[in-house]
């Protein structure tokens, strides 16, 4: 923040919009995650279980 209070205020306009538009993507991702933990969940419950009765399968990475 330091360096960029020196800069001219048009670069600071910039770098002030790109920072703000940053803090709420990342709102936003917290919120998502925040309202899709249950289900998140039990997709991670749902996937040992196929892993623990062997009905998964080793990724390859040619097949990416």
């Amino acid at each position: 923040m330091q360096k960029i209070s020196g800069l001219p205020d048009d670069d600071q306009d910039r770098y002030a919009t790109l920072l703000l538009a940053e803090l709420e993507s990342e709102r936003k991702w917290s919120q998502a995650f925040e309202s899709s933990a249950d289900h998140l969940g039990i997709l991670a419950e749902e996937a040992l279980k196929e892993y623990n009765e062997g009905r998964t399968r080793p990724l390859r990475n040619d097949a990416l």
